[in-house]
């Protein structure tokens, strides 16, 4: 009988059953230490031969303790970790990681932020590319239907919790997710958005004078993004903290004058950005 604690929010997955070994290993195949995250493994006498009718994944993912006769190693791609009374945690899956713009990021993680709101019943993310080939974080959800869904409002939210870099670029809700054979939500299977809705990428309204001409050129050249309407929304283009800063220093050096990022991330289109340089 077993004692375990639980003083935050994540719940653990366990113990090991009878005859099945749980090994959690760092990316060298070493054991973790205690508390320490690694990625989850099944060793025991009792695991499946192999997947049915797939050679090539069974010869990636099972394999034999050359140390112990008959024992089957299984790799889960689950990541966790061991407390200190050997009950496991599960921290999420690694297929979920990826990078983007030079940021490990675990889409599992800003999953489970999302469902922390009220109004979402199933969240997932993915990373797409938009027209331009610019890679966003963009968080597919299905609603709850006792509750409105209003997509600006959980990406305000997610972004009260996560850095920057980890806040999806849109949410789109859906009326289900994709499922694969086994009932789970397929990541892959998700569709591709429609860009010219979520980034207004429609008609462009050009630039009324020669300030707003030099500010789109700026913005275009630091979020690579062209063309830029002057009332288009920079921050649904592609322009995180990083080329914000970028094109601010631009903005200093042609107009003599200094815009904080706080101020640029609650204007975010030139027509505004204009107003705000006319007055100072």
């Amino acid at each position: 009988e077993y004692d375990t604690p639980i003083g935050t929010n994540i719940v653990p997955i366990g113990y090991p059953v009878e005859g099945i070994d749980i090994l959690i290993l760092d990316e060298e195949g070493n054991p973790c230490q205690i508390n320490d995250p690694g990625e989850i493994f099944l060793k025991s006498r009792y695991l499946t031969p192999g997947y049915w009718n797939k050679p090539e994944q069974t010869k990636k993912d099972v394999s034999y303790d050359p140390e112990e006769d008959g024992m089957r190693v299984l790799r889960t791609y689950d990541k966790g970790y061991l407390r200190d009374e050997q009950c496991i945690v599960h921290t999420g899956r690694l297929d979920t990681m990826v990078k983007l713009r030079g940021y490990r990021i675990d889409l599992g993680e800003i999953d489970n932020i999302l469902l922390g709101n009220k109004e979402v019943k199933e969240a997932i993310c993915s990373v797409k590319k938009n027209k331009q080939g610019i890679e966003h974080i963009v968080a597919f959800v299905t609603g709850n239907s006792k509750h409105k869904m209003d997509p600006d409002f959980i990406r305000a939210k997610a972004a009260k919790v996560l850095p920057d870099y980890m806040v999806p670029s849109y949410v789109v809700e859906l009326d289900e997710l994709p499922k694969n054979s086994s009932g789970k939500t397929d990541r892959k299977s998700l569709p591709e958005p429609d860009w010219m809705i979520l980034e207004g990428t429609g008609e462009k309204v050009s630039p009324s004078d020669e300030r707003e001409e030099k500010l789109v050129n700026i913005f275009e050249k630091a979020l690579n993004v062209r063309p830029i309407g002057v009332t288009d929304n920079f921050l649904k283009l592609g322009a995180d903290s990083l080329r914000l800063f970028v094109a601010l220093n631009d903005v200093e050096k042609q107009f003599g004058k200094k815009l904080i990022l706080e101020e640029v991330m609650g204007n975010p289109t030139i027509q505004n950005l204009t107003e705000i340089l006319n007055k100072n």
